[in-house]
């Protein structure tokens, strides 16, 4: 049984603005969003907060198209405010467009196909665990690995919550680089014993670093030096003559003809 209590997290808001949302004429789904807007913001203390669509996806379990829509009623009918991803809940009423100019025909968001009830037909083990597979893999390519990267974050690095500046960073690091490349990198920091995200940042930079060109000479040879060379004797090579004048305290420093059968000094 639920047991809901303060003490584990609260989001306060003016009974003025309760009753005036009461008078709003909204869809549901315009209200999902709305209310996860408010908790991601209110519930945090803060005004703002950058929401990118894929966090409301997963919030609310809409679609991203629906998203995308009820955000930009929201948005006309003035109860948020939107710059770019920096979405906050617009607590002046009397900007509010509470009863929409025409009856919603929007319809309800409707359950992804995968989940849909076949009485007439049982589907194998096998199947059914192949479309959850394909299902999670669509969330995480929408997120770009940000939830696992963050909970490997809050896991090895914070121990606990994740700060909002943290977030914004894992955030933005997760935008910038291929998905699981920033879990990677974190991956590398812990077994180095770093616990910070600009130690993270630092191999992801590490990565894109270009490597060095092999030589042209050297292309066709993996280990760096051509076979000829490597197997040449010692005697050809000269090592033997240069131990015999380092025994005599002379110093090789001229420049030996190679290949001519003697050396100059």
């Amino acid at each position: 049984m639920a047991n809901p209590q303060l003490e584990n997290g609260y989001t306060s808001i003016a009974n003025e603005i309760l009753d005036h949302l009461a008078t709003c004429q909204l869809s549901p789904n315009q209200w999902q969003v709305l209310l996860f807007i408010i908790r991601k913001t209110y519930g945090f203390k803060k005004k703002v907060d950058y929401i990118a669509n894929f966090q409301i996806v997963i919030g609310t379990s809409l679609r991203k198209d629906v998203v995308s829509r009820a955000l930009g009623k929201l948005a006309e009918r003035h109860l948020i405010t939107r710059n770019k991803k920096n979405i906050g809940f617009q607590k002046d009423w009397e900007l509010w467009q509470k009863f929409a100019e025409q009856p919603t025909t929007e319809k309800l968001a409707e359950l992804p196909t995968e989940f849909a009830e076949q009485p007439t037909k049982v589907g194998s083990p096998l199947v059914t665990q192949k479309k959850k597979e394909t299902i999670q893999k669509k969330i995480d390519d929408d997120d770009n690995g940000l939830t696992e990267f963050t909970d490997f974050i809050r896991d090895n690095f914070t121990k606990g919550q994740l700060p909002p500046h943290l977030k914004d960073k894992a955030t933005e690091l997760c935008k910038n680089y291929p998905p699981g490349r920033a879990l990677e990198a974190a991956k590398i920091t812990v077994e180095k014993g770093g616990r910070s995200l600009n130690y993270v940042q630092k191999v992801l930079k590490n990565w894109d670093k270009p490597k060095p060109e092999k030589p042209r000479h050297l292309e066709n040879y993996p280990g760096g030096r051509s076979p000829a060379r490597k197997n040449m004797p010692r005697n050809w090579l000269g090592q033997d003559k240069d131990n015999e004048l380092i025994r005599k305290g002379i110093s090789p420093t001229t420049r030996r003809v190679v290949g001519s059968g003697f050396d100059t000094f």
